[in-house]
């Protein structure tokens, strides 16, 4: 069997990077534009990753909030000063794994079932954010016969 680096994997998007100041009203603009987006990631002035925001942690924390949207079906710009004032930080992952581009398909997976998580970032050896790596990639790079064994699992 041939060797797959992870690297050859990275879903070949740009991924969206964000100073450590961030507010909730700038992760909500940048995922009004792209729906795909699946993790926030923020980088320091020397561009090297810091923390992670997941989407779905931005919908829980939203989904409260969700009736200070719409007045009577209307936009309510009072919810966009209100996530202006939020800073991105109070929903940073506790721990967030990083992949790096010398991994193996084998190590990768095994990193994606210890985060549980769908997609996690691809950093360079400084750690700097160059892509983001799914496991369904991951999955579909095995050979076929080991599929089965994970979808039993």
């Amino acid at each position: 069997m041939n060797k797959t680096y992870i690297s050859e994997l990275s879903n070949g998007r740009e991924a969206v990077c964000f100073p450590m100041e961030s507010t909730l009203k700038d992760l909500l603009i940048s995922l009004m534009e792209n729906w795909k987006i699946h993790n926030f990631y923020f980088v320091d002035g020397k561009e090297v990753l810091q923390a992670v925001v997941r989407k779905n942690r931005l919908l829980e924390y939203l989904a409260p909030l969700y009736a200070a949207v719409t007045i009577d079906g209307e936009y309510n710009p009072a919810l966009e000063n209100r996530l202006a004032r939020v800073q991105a930080s109070q929903l940073f992952a506790d721990d967030f794994t990083c992949l790096t581009p010398g991994l193996l398909v084998p190590e990768a997976l095994a990193l994606f079932v210890e985060s549980g998580m769908e997609y996690l970032p691809l950093t360079d050896n400084r750690g700097r954010l160059i892509g983001e790596v799914s496991a369904d990639s991951l999955i579909k790079a095995l050979p076929v016969g080991s599929r089965e064994h994970l979808y039993a699992v």
